[in-house]
């Protein structure tokens, strides 16, 4: 009873670790955003970053990728199948989330590229990377990179709070490379941190409400496959 107790404590503690960071990425990317404006931030990092960092920003990107949570969707097999709903539930959410404003909400906003091309102004782009033209809002990799900053303290209850910090880098990095790389105004990537945070606590949220605490759900998938092949 009291190592349930020390582990809810250890995983509150990672989970509201991870909520603060989300909230300091908000800041620092929305202050400047509002000081400056969407444009003139982005022709700022366009301008001093993507020279410097374009190799950097390429591997971050990647971490915005299907595939990370497809990893996570695999190590969950030998989890309670209640958390590998709960990842199910999250890649959904925060799938639903960027769909809902690329294809609807905001269909056809302008990304960098487009928008200068329009504007028959130069900017610098990144070797080897294509860049997009429409559909700007949000950044569906932020959003992925964030869902899963917040998912991992709530699938991994053990891992201590000090763990959070390099995977924050890793999400706050995948969103930044967003800009670095022209494929998504500062805009796009705030409202990417938002909704990655939303995709990950409405599924927590929903799973607490929906379904019970103990029962089947709390054998893995590997378990339950092996037990019917007997």
């Amino acid at each position: 009873m009291n190592r349930r107790i020390g582990r809810l404590h250890q995983q509150n503690l990672a989970l509201s670790l991870a909520l603060i960071l989300s909230g300091v990425s908000m800041l620092v990317l929305g202050l400047p955003l509002i000081l400056l404006g969407n444009e003139t931030l982005f022709l700022r990092v366009n301008e001093h970053c993507l020279p410097n960092f374009s190799r950097a920003a390429f591997y971050f990107s990647l971490l915005g990728e299907s595939w990370a949570m497809g990893f996570l969707l695999l190590l969950s097999f030998g989890m309670p199948l209640r958390k590998t709903l709960f990842l199910c539930m999250c890649w959904l959410s925060a799938a639903l989330h960027s769909w809902l404003f690329k294809l609807w909400l905001c269909k056809g906003w302008p990304r960098p590229y487009q928008y200068f091309l329009e504007k028959q102004l130069s900017i610098q782009l990144a070797d080897g990377v294509t860049p997009h033209h429409w559909n700007s809002f949000p950044s569906g990799h932020t959003i992925t990179a964030f869902s899963m900053l917040l998912m991992i303290p709530l699938l991994f209850p053990r891992l201590k709070p000090a763990y959070i910090l390099p995977f924050w880098v890793l999400a706050f990095g995948c969103g930044l490379s967003r800009i670095v790389l022209v494929q998504h105004w500062p805009a796009d990537v705030l409202g990417g941190i938002i909704l990655g945070c939303s995709a990950t606590m409405l599924s927590f949220q929903l799973m607490k409400r929906t379904f019970p605490e103990s029962g089947w759900l709390d054998i893995s998938a590997i378990k339950l496959l092996y037990r019917n092949q007997k």
